[in-house]
């Protein structure tokens, strides 16, 4: 991390690093700027952000968002999203989940990301 990063983002590096070695840190706290999505991107971010470990269906996020039948739309919103492990898109399963890829790539890293959820 560049000294000259500001100190919000230096602070925000050494919290998602303590999370990601095993400490849990809370991360829902931290302050994001979601200025680069649409309405709807944020509507579902924020329903993301507010599930608590465990995972959670494309057709139930979007309910969750004020979207039902908007799971397609959720996907989307999902893939594109910036922040992947401070809006937990590993959390984010189909409705036949079979523990596959996501975007962090393989079923290893999603597993990892959800077992450090239930620190």
């Amino acid at each position: 991390m560049p000294a000259s990063a500001p100190a919000w983002v230096r602070e925000a590096a050494a919290i998602l690093k303590r999370h990601l070695d095993g400490e849990p840190q809370g991360l829902s706290g931290l302050p994001l700027d979601l200025a680069g999505l649409s309405s709807f991107q944020r509507a579902v971010a924020d329903a993301l952000r507010r599930t608590r470990g465990g995972t959670i269906t494309y057709g139930d996020l979007a309910a969750l968002s004020g979207r039902p039948g908007a799971a397609r739309a959720v996907g989307r919103a999902v893939r594109d999203n910036p922040l992947l492990v401070l809006i937990p898109c590993h959390r984010v399963v189909g409705a036949k989940d079979n523990g596959g890829w996501s975007a962090f790539g393989s079923p290893e890293v999603k597993a990892r990301l959800m077992e450090l959820d239930r620190l």
